[in-house]
């Protein structure tokens, strides 16, 4: 079967991917956290339990061309330090193999360096992988990694010899690698080229497995532009949210590859006023991403909205909308399992402002036009990508099988 980030690379990459790849970035935030010497925080458990979580939990991620998020993650002994996407429907790491050369390894500052680390064992499984915004040949090896301050000792992950990045809004983020924090527990790997290439074991699952994690889930703020986000493994942070944070079951769908991604049942859409389109989604189940802005919906809905809002198309490439409307513009609100979820048209709505061009903005509706052709793809998907989901503190919870949506300080 078509593995379903491959799917998705059809769709958004044909709208976002090549949106101004010829323009610099609007910003490039580096602002990720060393690997220790963090401030300690308080936490609480969903379950109105509070839950102290160690410093050492929590990673600071930062935003980089206000699309793509960037963490940083530590392999080997001594630690050999990585820049990485984080991408939470794929679960594999990723990183590029000292024994990458330049010409499949552009731009890139720093490689996995197997002969200096201590830890290393060799294992050479060659590996193929198509994501969204990446592709790498390589093979396996296992060693130690850090990821918020946290050790796993023996963690397999892709060792690339050759990688491809699609430039997103202005060229290739400052990146090395991919961590992925899906909940890929059971059916196929997505982005395997072929059913016979070695499943990854998934960096949080392993955190779990050793005695890391207290639960099995982490919670997430998407960093803004000018501030750093947060992610905290084993619990959440009190200094992001407010409120009650709200739990919605993972759909039951499990047709393969939806039982690797967290995913969420959708009730309904509309705007905010009361002659603005909206759509009944039952039936429907989105898929939550970070590594697109896209919002993948119904051709007829997304095509609405984008007239609605003033939109211009520009064939395959991501319709301008004119910055100065937001402000008038209504929300849009989802409904999942009966609560209402807003985000705002400054969330719907994306600005950069490349060099040389001055301030541009893009819808972030993407029609699913063409979605439906392939016989093997999951019918009635949706894609909620960082639009979504940088709206909200988030948690993804493992043992109860859940999201968690909540209002961010």
């Amino acid at each position: 079967m078509l593995a379903l980030i491959s799917i998705l690379s059809l769709t958004l990459r044909s709208s976002f991917v090549q949106a101004v790849v010829y323009q610099s970035p609007i910003h490039a935030i580096n602002q990720s956290a060393s690997l220790e010497g963090l401030n300690s925080q308080e936490f609480h458990r969903l379950q109105s339990q509070e839950l102290l979580v160690d410093e050492r939990l929590i990673a600071k991620p930062s935003l980089f061309n206000n699309v793509t998020y960037i963490t940083e993650v530590g392999i080997g002994t001594p630690c050999q330090s990585f820049n990485v996407s984080i991408e939470i429907s794929v679960g594999e790491l990723f990183v590029p193999s000292a024994s990458c050369s330049q010409s499949h390894c552009k731009g890139v500052r720093n490689y996995y360096n197997a002969s200096k680390s201590s830890t290393y064992v060799r294992n050479d499984t060659s590996i193929t992988r198509t994501y969204l915004e990446a592709y790498m040949q390589g093979r396996v090896s296992q060693d130690v990694i850090t990821i918020a301050g946290i050790q796993v000792e023996r963690q397999l992950f892709g060792e690339a010899d050759s990688t491809v990045w699609i430039p997103v809004f202005g060229g290739k983020p400052p990146i090395e690698g991919m961590l992925g924090l899906g909940p890929n527990c059971t059916g196929d790997q997505q982005g395997r080229e072929n059913s016979q290439e070695p499943r990854l074991p998934n960096p949080f699952l392993q955190m779990l497995s050793e005695g890391a994690l207290d639960r099995n889930m982490f919670a997430m703020k998407l960093p803004s532009y000018m501030q750093t986000g947060d992610i905290t493994f084993g619990g959440t942070n009190r200094d992001f949210y407010k409120g009650e944070i709200i739990q919605i079951p993972l759909s039951n769908r499990t047709e393969p590859p939806l039982s690797d991604v967290w995913r969420v049942d959708v009730e309904y859409a509309r705007l905010s006023h009361p002659k603005a389109p909206s759509y009944d989604l039952s039936g429907y189940t989105a898929v939550l991403l970070t590594s697109s802005p896209g919002m993948l919906l119904p051709a007829a809905f997304a095509n609405a909205l984008n007239s609605y809002i003033g939109a211009i198309p520009r064939g395959p490439l991501p319709p301008t909308v004119a910055c100065e409307i937001r402000e008038f513009l209504p929300n849009l609100i989802f409904t999942l399992v009966g609560h209402d979820f807003e985000i705002s048209p400054y969330h719907y709505i994306i600005e950069v402002t490349p060099e040389g061009y001055g301030r541009q903005c893009f819808s972030t509706f993407v029609p699913d036009e063409g979605w439906n052709e392939d016989p093997d793809t999951p019918k009635n998907i949706l894609l909620f990508g960082s639009t979504f989901l940088s709206a909200f503190y988030s948690t993804f919870d493992l043992d109860n099988k859940t999201i968690g949506l909540a209002e961010l300080k």
